[in-house]
């Protein structure tokens, strides 16, 4: 049996990448009695849809997608009243207000989808160190599929100076994530900033 690190979906065989997230499989198993699970050596083999799926986790990325769809519906309806010349004056108003909502939605997607592009570059490329939970809660203001997001704060020590991170995911978590636990900690070694959780929840 063949569990990928990054969203717990089960195999009964090998295969390069999973199916469901996009992220690389172990050729073997963790042993049971491993402490942390350590990734293997960089570079690490990703999809570019991995990145679709982290981005769809993140809140701001969710209200872009709402705003970009709402902002073409009334950019849309718009310029239709527009054509329309005793509707041209409730038009031209409906089509800048959907306009708007369109561009803030359009860069609050570009953001969360760069933003995730750098989290997947994280997971290719990064050297792993161990760190710590700690705070886990759950975003009761978002939803998405009925399911609230968790948030993962940690930190970690590189070189005597302390980072800290943040990870969001729909997964269900178990006991492994709990607060002042033992995690590994994937960073970029240029700028440890850049950095999340490895296998990544």
């Amino acid at each position: 049996m063949i569990t990928c690190p990054w969203c717990a979906t089960s195999y009964a065989a090998f295969q390069p990448n999973c199916s469901n997230c996009g992220g690389p499989l172990p050729a073997e198993q963790p042993h049971a009695e491993a402490e942390l699970d350590w990734p293997p050596p960089a570079p690490r083999p990703f999809l570019d849809s991995y990145a679709w799926r982290l981005a769809m986790a993140q809140g701001g990325t969710i209200a872009g997608g709402v705003l970009a769809i709402l902002g073409g519906v009334f950019s849309f309806v718009g310029v239709l009243l527009t054509m329309g010349l005793i509707t041209a004056i409730v038009g031209m108003p409906m089509f800048l207000i959907g306009a708007v909502l369109f561009i803030v939605g359009a860069i609050l997607l570009r953001n969360g989808y760069n933003q995730a592009l750098n989290t997947v570059n994280v997971l290719r490329f990064g050297e792993a160190v161990r760190g710590q939970v700690c705070d886990v809660q759950q975003n009761l203001m978002v939803r998405v599929n009925n399911r609230n997001p968790w948030v993962i704060d940690y930190q970690f020590r590189l070189n005597g100076v302390e980072y800290t991170g943040q990870v969001t995911t729909l997964q269900t978590l178990d006991a492994h994530w709990r607060v002042g636990a033992d995690v590994c900690v994937l960073y970029l070694p240029a700028d440890p900033r850049q950095n999340t959780l490895y296998p990544h929840p």
